[in-house]
């Protein structure tokens, strides 16, 4: 909140060991990154993508609204449903990139109408951009502007501003423990999706598998 872009940098080079000062992805990068991934890998996300609005579509037919209920005889009720103005659609680094992550935050946020869709990720060691996979599935799902942030900082980032980065009215997707707790301590200044827990798998599987 004191420091700004100035903390961000610090903190991408503590963490990320990320020496980069514009933290915003451009077209340029963006454009190179799907020089870096297979054929077979952009029909894929593009596959998953159609899926994903196509029932991202078939929920928003769902939500109706209501314009006049009358309760009693001149008096009227009703509800209109409104999309957020701007949200940042938080993607996880790590040792696996998880560009689904991506394409089912804002494919959905496209779909429901919000007007301005930010989305970060933790940048990669060795480029200091962002993993090459998930900014493709970034650039697939209409994200508006993409940033090499992540960590507590990045959600403190779209929270209250920077000079580089706007805020936002809401902050969806998963973290670790840092990210989690960050939003937590945010919400009420913005709005999130939940606190998400640790995830919980089980593998079943036969003698043959």
């Amino acid at each position: 909140r004191l420091n700004g872009d100035k903390a961000l940098v610090e903190y991408n080079i503590r963490f990320d060991q990320n020496q980069r000062r514009n933290l915003r992805i451009s077209r340029a990068e963006i454009e190179a990154a799907y020089n870096l991934i297979s054929e077979q890998e952009l029909a894929d996300m593009r596959k998953a993508a159609e899926h994903i609005k196509a029932f991202a579509e078939a929920q928003k037919a769902t939500m109706r609204e209501l314009e006049r209920f009358e309760t009693n005889p001149g008096i009227y009720l009703g509800h209109r449903i409104i999309p957020v103005d701007s949200c940042c659609c938080y993607v996880p680094g790590g040792s696996y990139p998880l560009y689904s992550t991506a394409l089912m935050l804002t494919i959905p946020a496209k779909v429901a109408g919000v007007r301005r869709i930010a989305a970060c990720s933790p940048s990669v060691k060795e480029s200091e951009s962002i993993d090459p996979k998930t900014l493709v599935a970034m650039d697939i799902g209409g994200a508006d502007e993409i940033y090499a942030v992540g960590g507590a900082q990045a959600i403190a980032a779209f929270t209250y501003g920077t000079g580089q980065i706007a805020p936002v009215s809401l902050v969806v997707g998963p973290g670790n423990q840092y990210v989690t707790e960050a939003k937590r301590q945010c919400y009420g200044k913005i709005g999130i999706d939940f606190v998400a827990g640790p995830s919980e798998v089980l593998v079943m599987a036969e003698e043959g598998a």
